[in-house]
C-alpha cells in the first residue's frame, strides 16, 4: 500500500496508476497518516509482519536497502 501525502486530484493518481501499472492501492490525501506514524522523510517505507507490527522502517529506500528489506521477509516467512 502506498500513502500520497499531497492533495492530488484523484483523476490524476488513477492516470498515474494505469499509465505505471501500480498493482498495489494507494490512499489518497493520506498527509494525516503520514503524520500519525511519524513520517519525517519521503519516502519512508516500513515493513510490517502479519500482526500488522512494525518489523523495520526505513526512510528513502536504495539498493542496500533493498537487501536489508529482502533478508527481513525471508525471516518473516520461515
Amino acid at each position: 500500500m502506498a500513502v500520497n501525502t499531497w492533495d492530488e486530484d484523484a483523476k490524476l493518481l488513477k492516470k498515474f496508476v494505469k499509465k505505471e501499472k501500480v498493482p498495489y492501492p494507494i490512499l489518497l490525501n493520506g498527509s494525516s497518516v503520514a503524520d500519525d506514524w511519524g513520517v519525517k522523510y519521503l519516502p519512508t517505507n516500513f515493513l510490517l509482519d502479519a500482526d500488522g507490527k512494525v518489523i523495520m522502517e526505513l526512510d528513502g529506500l536504495g539498493t542496500e536497502d533493498m537487501s536489508k528489506v529482502g533478508k527481513a521477509i525471508d525471516e518473516l516467512i520461515e
